[in-house]
């Protein structure tokens, strides 16, 4: 599914979520494409406290990391 679709790269991505053994756990994995590269992640965030950011957290994150990185061409 197409999360972000700028001039220069798109990113395909899927969340998912559960809990297990008292722990929230959410996910997002997928791939940037740009006109150079394909790039894969996998980010898993865990928390015994669900607050209303939580779902938020595990996109916000992957997304500063590939600022960061510069993989997103803008």
């Amino acid at each position: 599914m197409i999360a972000k679709d700028t001039l220069g790269s798109v990113v395909r991505a899927k969340t998912g979520s559960g809990k297990q053994d008292q722990q929230y756990v959410g996910w997002y994995v997928g791939y940037v494409t740009t006109k150079d590269n394909i790039y894969y992640f996998s980010n898993c965030i865990q928390s015994s406290d669900k607050n209303p950011d939580f779902g938020k957290a595990r996109i916000e994150i992957l997304s500063d990391i590939l600022d960061e990185l510069k993989v997103l061409q803008k």
